[in-house]
């Protein structure tokens, strides 16, 4: 799948006047105390920031992208410029994405990286690439903005997930271990109680769950033919 430009807008095309004037506000302030090369020393920091950084308007429209923006979405960076921030969340997220920016621009808060997981952005060339996010508020040329600091966690997530099968998995078999077989039958035990409290009668384990645990002492029967009948 590859990313279309909202109706009305080419990705590329010329920036509107408001975000353009923005865009320079942003950029004037960040050229003053000019180094000795005659660039902004902020601004060299800006451009040569590991993290994609974007600067976006209270309409959730982006304003000034950094070079690395441009490597992690896929878009060069000034084709960033003038979108808007809808092209970047997962197929489907629009519209609560939508609602999310309008809500923080009513309450800015800075959020650092670590806090939300499960993140991800839809690349230019239609794949999804899991994200750590940050923000900051700040305001240019007297409007309200957001920072956005985003970095790539791929190689972080797939670690990740390769010790998490590590600790759960038997290296021969390759079959869950016991470690997790007890997770397993101990969140099935929690949502069969919680099952019986409510008086939801008998309690159909999941047969995922079930199967998983077929071969411990005869547990998977026990689970399939229900662990509590109403509140007993």
């Amino acid at each position: 799948m590859t990313l279309e430009p909202p109706h009305g807008a080419g990705v590329g095309d010329a920036p509107s006047a408001p975000a353009l004037a923005l865009a320079r506000a942003l950029q004037d302030a960040l050229a003053d105390g000019d180094a000795p090369g005659g660039q902004g020393i902020e601004r060299t920091m800006l451009a040569a920031a590991p993290d994609a950084v974007l600067l976006v308007d209270a309409q959730g429209t982006i304003v000034l992208a950094n070079a690395a923006a441009g490597v992690l979405t896929g878009y060069a960076p000034q084709a960033l410029v003038d979108q808007p921030l809808d092209i970047l969340p997962p197929q489907g997220l629009q519209g609560r994405h939508r609602q999310w920016v309008a809500q923080y621009f009513q309450r800015p808060y800075t959020r650092p990286m670590g806090r939300v997981t499960n993140l991800r952005l839809r690349h230019r060339a239609g794949h999804e690439v899991p994200v750590d996010i940050a923000l900051g508020a700040c305001t240019v040329a007297g409007a309200p903005c957001a920072v956005v600091f985003m970095r790539d966690v791929s190689e972080a997530r797939r670690l990740t997930d390769a010790l998490r099968h590590q600790a759960t998995h038997d290296a021969l078999t390759g079959l869950y271990n016991r470690a997790q077989l007890h997770e397993l039958l101990q969140l099935t035990l929690r949502q069969a109680l919680r099952c019986g409290r409510c008086g939801a009668g008998r309690y159909q384990a999941p047969s995922a769950t079930v199967e998983s645990l077929k071969g411990v002492a005869g547990l998977g029967d026990l689970l399939q033919h229900g662990l509590v009948d109403g509140d007993r």
